[in-house]
């Protein structure tokens, strides 16, 4: 860009800030002002309380949520624009519409305070011209209304701490120097935004409609989470009149995940949403029952000792299991009630009476079935029987139907549906297996009725592969309300049955769409090639390209174990990275190489009960790492008799895809098959 340009966008960015510093001024005095009116109301209402009657009480009170609600309007106001000191847009496109051409600016928030810009919210309509549109003839569209417009230039503009410190021009997308550049960075402890350099790919799946039910395949690295929670900010923007942060959720892996999400929300101007997660959805469902439950850590922990994927369970996480189960309630429920007819004083209703009306409705889920008799019953009391109370003939039903169905009856239906399919039920010690407390809750659904969390809008779920088609048919019934899904089958410990489930999850939701993503943005080249060829992945294309190689290191015992981690931390010394994991193949070894090193190096770990993720050196269970990502990452046993099987293959395909810049793989006598093969290819090139 020519100097005259240059100084033009000086010239811009400084009457930007001034604008930005003086509406600064005015929103301090309007915060001040708000909180000075709400402190004065409250005491005045205190000092004047006892001679208030209720009417009067009531109105002081609407007055001061009035200016509270003021306040926190303009205190975000000032929190968001405060943040523009820093950086007040980072993109510029100049359009021709109806014979006129406008130049508008691109940031976090709107702006629109002369002598400053038009700035563009990035959420805008118009603002996906900037990740989407060739310069040329485009369109966008506002309200369903499609737009035409010219496009005659697109710009990427970076500002560091209120400094220009580039400008350049892009055509289709962003370009690749800056997101190279960008991708480049070392980690920190909080996942940062990414607006500016949103790639067309996940734009596109941002801006989808609010109601669609989104479900997104995307390799390791390819942007989920940040797709996820860019979304939910363009939700709460585009839909401000529907949707709040209290009524969208996340259903995340852990809560070292949540915490490490937790700034990029507020970083766009808007307030956190609340995390939940499947464990403690069923912990709480089955601790009002009295019974335990296996956690998803320890079903993954159980699979990997099995080192295969048994028959009950791959069917346990198929999308079969959900129809044949609905079915088999269905077909048979009436073989497991007890009906007689009902006698109350005056009023007898016999059984095949009750049975007609049973066969009439036996396509609703049971619990609906026994209102319908209930109601039946209700009618005809009324109408035959000459002592009527209604209170008593509804106890007198309550206990007729009460003893209906046996004791248990959940297990026992789920006991003989499995004995149908050529399995049996056991349990994990004396918890319910994971697997299992699923349709346990589809079946007490069907008995009883699930009770749903209507207060929620939105949900996004993360890591889909984790969860199976039936978890996903009771988070429905949960949570029965629009989704955005967003998971890759390559990091299931059981890819080939994840990626069926996921392909067919579309069918579990009305008004869906499934959509896949293949470019990885987190991980170099170098290192990807040798997660892609763990992993079995043919489908991935690496967008960060050269970087470090992974490095191999064969020891014989702990004392050369120990050294080599010195090793590695002393040539990674001067990069200043922050997050350095040691990830393991299961809890059991996190804990083996936990005791081995924290006598002689300064080193943390993540478990179940961790909230944040330390700084440093830590040791993680695979399990524990899934989300996160790290500056380097170090394999401390990818030995031959560790990973033996495609089961553990994937484990460890899962823990190499969470390095950004550096991957180490330690291993004694013999190296893994996968790193084998990769040993031998660098060999021969």
């Amino acid at each position: 860009m020519d100097s005259d340009q240059v100084k033009h966008e000086k010239l811009v960015l400084d009457e930007t800030l001034q604008a930005v510093q003086n509406k600064i001024k005015i929103l301090q005095e309007e915060k001040t002002y708000y909180l000075d009116k709400g402190l004065k109301n409250r005491a005045e209402f205190w000092d004047s309380i006892t001679d208030m009657d209720d009417v009067e009480k009531a109105l002081n009170k609407t007055i001061y949520n009035e200016t509270m609600d003021d306040y926190m309007v303009v205190f975000r106001m000032l929190r968001n624009t405060e943040k523009m000191l820093d950086s007040p847009y980072y993109g510029k496109i100049k359009i021709k519409e109806d014979g006129k051409e406008q130049e508008l600016y691109i940031g976090l928030t709107g702006f629109n305070t002369p002598p400053a810009p038009f700035i563009l919210d990035w959420r805008a309509p118009i603002s996906s011209l900037f990740y989407d549109a060739e310069v040329g003839k485009a369109e966008y569209v506002v309200e369903d209304e499609v737009k035409k417009t010219d496009l005659l230039s697109k710009n990427q503009i970076k500002i560091e701490k209120g400094k220009l410190q580039y400008i350049i021009d892009s055509s289709l997308k962003i370009d690749d120097e800056i997101l190279q550049e960008a991708l480049s960075h070392n980690t920190s402890e909080k996942m940062r935004n990414v607006v500016a350099t949103i790639q067309k790919e996940q734009n596109n799946i941002i801006r989808l409609p609010y109601k669609t039910n989104v479900i997104v395949q995307g390799v390791a690295g390819s942007g989920k989470t940040s797709i996820a929670l860019h979304r939910i900010a363009f939700l709460l923007y585009r839909q401000r009149n529907i949707l709040n942060s209290n009524n969208i959720q996340i259903l995340s892996p852990n809560t070292v995940f949540e915490d490490y999400i937790s700034n990029v929300l507020p970083e766009m101007g808007e307030e956190n949403i609340k995390s939940i997660n499947f464990d403690r959805i069923i912990n709480d469902y089955y601790y009002e029952l009295k019974q335990e439950v296996e956690n998803k850590a320890e079903q993954y922990e159980r699979l990997l000792h099995l080192r295969k994927l048994t028959p009950d369970i791959s069917y346990k996480n198929s999308i079969q299991i959900v129809s044949d189960l609905e079915n088999f309630l269905k077909e048979n429920i009436f073989n497991y009630i007890y009906l007689s007819d009902f006698v109350k004083e005056n009023f007898v209703m016999e059984k095949e009476s009750i049975i007609e009306v049973f066969k009439t409705y036996q396509d609703l889920p049971f619990w609906q079935i026994k209102n319908k008799i209930k109601g039946q019953l209700m009618v005809k009391s009324a109408l035959w029987d000459f002592d009527y109370n209604e209170h008593k003939t509804n106890l007198a039903i309550e206990r007729y139907l009460k003893y209906v169905t046996p004791k248990n009856l959940n297990l026992i239906l789920y006991k003989d549906f499995l004995k149908a399919h050529g399995f049996t039920f056991q349990k994990s010690g004396n918890k319910i297996k994971y697997e299992d407390a699923f349709p346990l809750m589809l079946i007490d659904n069907y008995l009883t009725g699930l009770s749903s969390f209507t207060s929620v809008q939105h949900l996004v779920v993360d890591e889909m592969q984790d969860y199976s088609p039936m978890q996903f048919k009771v988070l429905n019934i949960l949570y029965p309300c629009s989704k955005t899904i967003l998971g890759d089958y390559g990091q299931s410990i059981c890819p080939k049955e994840s990626k069926v489930a996921i392909e067919q999850l579309h069918s579990l939701f009305d008004n869906s769409l499934y959509l896949t993503i293949n470019r990885c943005y987190r991980t170099s080249e170098e290192i990807g090639n040798l997660c892609n060829l763990i992993g079995d992945r043919q489908d991935v294309v690496m967008v960060r390209k050269g970087g470090n190689k992974p490095q191999t290191f064969k020891i014989n015992s702990n004392n050369e174990f120990i050294e080599t981690i010195k090793s590695i931390l002393k040539q990674v010394e001067s990069k200043q990275y922050k997050n350095i994991a040691i990830i393991t193949k299961d809890q059991e070894e996190c804990d083996y190489y936990l005791n081995l090193l924290k006598d002689v190096l300064p080193v943390e770990t993540i478990n179940a009960k961790s909230v944040t993720l330390p700084n440093g050196l830590i040791v993680v269970p695979s399990f524990q790492s899934k989300g996160l990502e790290f500056d380097c990452v170090i394999i401390p046993n990818a030995s031959a008799e560790n990973y033996c099987s495609e089961f553990e293959y994937q484990n460890l395909y899962i823990s190499t895809s969470r390095a950004l810049h550096h991957l180490f793989l330690i291993y004694k006598n013999q190296p893994c098959k996968p790193l084998e093969k990769y040993l031998l290819m660098q060999k021969q090139n």
